[in-house]
């Protein structure tokens, strides 16, 4: 039914219920009962549903540039049995609140912000999708399954993300910077850009997928200016990239794919079992260096009266690890070369092809 007002004086009761209204209301102590459940509507107002599955078309006045807050959405529907939530909006999400639940729920959005310090969890699936900008994750996702789908990049800065299952799909390139990722099992796909993992974590228990199908996968380290004995120095913080222990595929920990490059600069990529590396275009291994200094001696003469600084000089490198606790590791290119520099490879074997 659809129409500007809706009043519902005895309520409604079937297996799908689809309202498309300005305004709904039912009568007092009446409820809107389905298994499925659709309300399109342009304001937030409280309503007795009782729906396993709730589909919440949200549209507002606001100018769409307007980020939408979603303080007290959720209270205003009271849901017994409710299995997962889609709340669907043409606008831009900024989440600023923690929000836990025993049901799955789905953001779908035209360009969202998850704020640093906000915690979303549930026992079910998270499910973040934007339709035209980007899906920012600042902050911390648990849950049985997490679900993210970018119309144009995923960024992730210093967010968590822990689950059984993780698929992460971007269209223009998914950028991992210093955040982590731990799945038992999951996916990560960017179809146009590259997908960089600079000074992050992203482990797989049993076994991980990433393919950024036409551009690089590049693990990334960060240097940091410090001072060793009065000096200035360098130190470094790689990313890592690690498969699991292959369980229920074939002994595979980790499978990665770029259709350019995969580029290790002084990071980690592996799996605790086998893992395979295919670079269309390439692998590269980098290695990060700087010279520092690593002693300094006074030495003083015999009267002491006389003393002078001994400084000796060295070079501190961040190699590229490619290492399988378990396994072997499987480095190809079909159309390009594998170009290592002070890399270390670490396991029972690994087969390098060009």
């Amino acid at each position: 039914m659809s129409a500007n007002y809706v009043y519902l004086a005895d309520g409604v009761d079937a297996n799908t219920v689809i309202i498309n209204a300005d305004l709904v209301e039912v009568g007092d102590g009446k409820k809107i009962r389905g298994e499925n459940v659709a309300l399109i509507i342009p304001n937030i107002k409280p309503l007795d549903v009782d729906a396993h599955h709730l589909y919440l078309k949200y549209e507002t006045a606001d100018n769409e540039q307007q980020l939408l807050r979603l303080e007290g959405q959720w209270q205003a529907f009271k849901c017994d049995d409710l299995e997962s939530v889609f709340y669907d909006t043409n606008h831009a999400l900024e989440i600023g609140q923690d929000f836990n639940a025993s049901w799955s729920y789905f953001y779908k959005c035209t360009e969202m912000k998850v704020l640093k310090g906000v915690l979303l969890s549930s026992d079910g699936t998270v499910g973040l999708i934007t339709t035209k900008g980007d899906l920012v994750i600042a902050g911390k996702i648990v849950a049985e399954t997490v679900v993210e789908d970018s119309a144009d990049k995923i960024k992730q800065h210093d967010g968590q993300i822990k689950a059984h299952k993780g698929f992460f799909h971007a269209r223009n390139g998914i950028e991992l910077n210093r955040g982590n990722v731990q799945l038992d099992e999951g996916a990560i796909v960017s179809d146009y850009g590259n997908i960089d993992v600079i000074a992050g974590n992203v482990k797989f228990k049993h076994f991980g997928y990433v393919d950024a199908q036409r551009g690089d996968v590049h693990a990334k380290c960060l240097s940091h200016d410090v001072i060793t004995n009065g000096e200035p120095d360098k130190s470094y913080e790689g990313g890592v990239i690690e498969g699991g222990d292959g369980k229920g595929h074939n002994g595979t920990g980790l499978y990665m794919h770029a259709g350019n490059k995969v580029i290790n600069e002084g990071s980690t990529i592996g799996a605790d079992a086998d893992y395979i590396i295919d670079g269309d275009r390439g692998v590269e291994g980098i290695a990060q260096y700087n010279p520092y200094c690593y002693k300094d001696d006074v030495k003083h003469s015999w009267l002491g009266l006389l003393s002078k600084h001994e400084k000796v000089y060295t070079v501190r490198i961040q190699p590229p690890q490619f290492k399988s606790n378990n396994g072997t590791g499987y480095i190809r290119s079909k159309h390009g070369k594998i170009d290592m520099t002070c890399a270390v490879f670490s396991g029972h074997k690994t087969f390098i092809f060009s």
